[in-house]
């Protein structure tokens, strides 16, 4: 054999020997891809959470873990993420998984790394449920402080209706500090805390850039969502029927957290049995910037207590309706209730439809605080007074309409109330009073007007169809009620 011969032998040998090697270190390193997908029904483990964190461990540049195929009852005992820190992809199929402590408070917990995505199949088929705890603390998903980029969709939250314990605050998702993140399309029931929680401890970690939209809740809750710290929020489209706590609710409990710059639209709350509030309060009486610039509006309240704004500076209120609210105040607290400064209230409607506004329902809109701005809003059937302003110097009364109210227990009823607590100096122009059920008391309301403050100055407020006098005509405002 001639020695080129030798040679082209000796290059097909090595070709046949080295072409298969070269081919599985191309898959190798393939599997390390980020876009590497794993099977966990193919890893060890006795159960979903341990096959998931095996799946997890063999994606060292991340991936996706797809756990569809494990469906029915499971179970997590492992913390599925530890020792994780690459970007993965979590798919759940059609399983009822039962949550149980894992980590000191919590069965899923996300890493400070981030980059998590964990999708469901939706309402009753992907399915994360607490056991009965009795006094045991358990979050089915918690973060690590700071987390970014995490997106949860699809998942059914059950926190479980024997969880009843008011001091345990098994919160179904509580993020700490989490940066760039999405909460949406998901159900959330009976979590014995709060549906969805932004915690933080300061400022420096507040809760930033978070979407939560889309999600639903019923049963029992602390709250629905919950806003204690955090910043640049958009909260939409979520819809409660819970029976108990609030809709959407921000309640910082100490002076170092934040609460800026939310903005709050088209969710609905129509609670089984009351409360459901839109509110937000803070720890500062009078509030400050940290507490400022929320946006609510084109929201739905139907059968829920009221949009309460306190503590707080800059809130935009327009566009939302408060239907048949179950207001507890008795006298002139509403249905939307402002001690914001600041603020702008706008083209809202509050109407009492299917339910009567009786003895024990609020008022229509109620605002204490100064330099607020109240126009084109729409009363119907209020409770004691369509509009009041109590100590809200500066206030702007422009355009609205106050169509009925029904007297409370003493049998006061004015359309429009402003008292003699620093309501001074307001501007009222353009408003219309209707079908006042006024009698006459100390307070002179039987015009459909009561003004215990000045100086006031007003034009163009119109009356009609008054009881009392039944009369009708111009009002004007000059530091007493004058017709």
């Amino acid at each position: 054999m001639g020695s080129s011969c030798r040679v082209a032998a000796v290059t097909a040998l090595l070709r046949a020997c080295l072409c298969p090697l070269v081919l599985a270190g191309w898959a190798i390193a393939s599997s390390a891809a980020p876009n590497a997908v794993r099977n966990a029904a193919d890893f060890p483990g006795f159960n979903l959470g341990e096959k998931i964190h095996a799946a997890a461990t063999s994606l060292p540049d991340g991936g996706t873990v797809d756990a569809t195929s494990l469906t029915g009852a499971q179970s997590i005992t492992a913390d599925i993420f530890a020792d994780i820190h690459v970007p993965i992809t979590l798919l759940l199929g059609d399983t009822v998984i039962a949550c149980t402590k894992v980590g000191p408070s919590w069965c899923i917990r996300i890493p400070k790394t981030g980059n998590v995505t964990i999708k469901g199949h939706g309402r009753g088929k992907t399915v994360l449920k607490l056991p009965p705890l009795g006094a045991t603390q358990v979050r089915l998903i918690a973060t690590a402080d700071g987390t970014p980029n995490l997106e949860i969709t699809g998942l059914d939250f059950d926190g479980n209706p024997e969880n009843l314990d008011p001091l345990m605050q098994d919160h179904c998702i509580i993020l700490y500090g989490v940066t760039n993140s999405t909460i949406h399309d998901n159900v959330f029931h009976d979590c014995n805390g709060d549906g969805i929680l932004l915690h933080g401890d300061d400022a420096a970690n507040a809760n930033r850039n978070v979407k939560i939209y889309g999600n639903v809740g019923y049963g029992r809750f602390r709250q629905f969502i919950t806003l204690i710290d955090a910043e640049n929020v958009e909260v939409w489209k979520n819809r409660s029927t819970q029976s108990k706590g609030d809709c959407i609710h921000s309640e910082p409990y100490t002076k170092l957290q934040v609460v800026r710059n939310i903005d709050l639209h088209d969710n609905e709350c129509a609670p089984t049995a009351g409360e459901a509030n839109i509110s937000f309060t803070s720890q500062v009486p009078g509030g400050n910037e940290n507490y400022s610039g929320y946006h609510i509006h084109d929201n739905l309240l139907r059968g829920a207590d009221q949009i309460l704004v306190i503590n707080s500076w800059r809130a935009q209120i327009d566009h939302n309706s408060v239907i048949d609210s179950r207001n507890r105040g008795d006298h002139f607290y509403g249905a939307i209730s402002v001690g914001a400064k600041d603020s702008t209230i706008a083209d809202n409607t509050v109407e009492w439809k299917d339910r009567a506004a009786a003895v024990g329902s609020g008022g229509g809109i109620y605002v204490w605080a100064a330099n607020v701005r109240v126009a084109g809003n729409l009363v119907k059937r209020a409770n004691a007074a369509g509009i009041s302003l109590r100590s809200a110097p500066h206030a702007v009364v422009v355009g609205n309409t106050v169509d009925g109210v029904l007297p409370n227990s003493t049998g006061a009823a004015a359309c429009f109330y402003i008292d003699g607590l620093g309501s001074g100096d307001n501007v009222w122009e353009g408003n219309r009073c209707e079908d006042t059920q006024a009698v006459p008391t100390t307070r002179n309301m039987i015009a459909g007007f009561n003004n215990d403050a000045g100086p006031t100055t007003d034009s163009e407020n119109v009356s009609s169809n008054l009881a009392g006098e039944r009369v009708a005509g111009t009002i004007r405002l000059v530091g007493k009620a004058e017709r």
